[in-house]
């Protein structure tokens, strides 16, 4: 099943119900977009602790 992004952000639809649905999101388009999201998942992944610090 196909379902946009933006339906399961306003709450329209549930998401994934479980661990074996698979989430792909084509974020190709607008540059701004994808900056957007990444910036998010970043930040969610710090809050949940996920994130690792790199050293460069």
């Amino acid at each position: 099943m196909l379902t946009p992004l933006g339906a399961v952000i306003r709450g329209d639809h549930p998401g994934r119900g479980d661990d074996s649905e698979i989430t792909l999101f084509d974020g190709t388009g607008v540059g701004l977009q994808d900056l957007a999201v990444a910036s998010a998942a970043a930040k969610l992944a710090v809050e949940r602790g996920l994130a690792q610090t790199v050293e460069l």
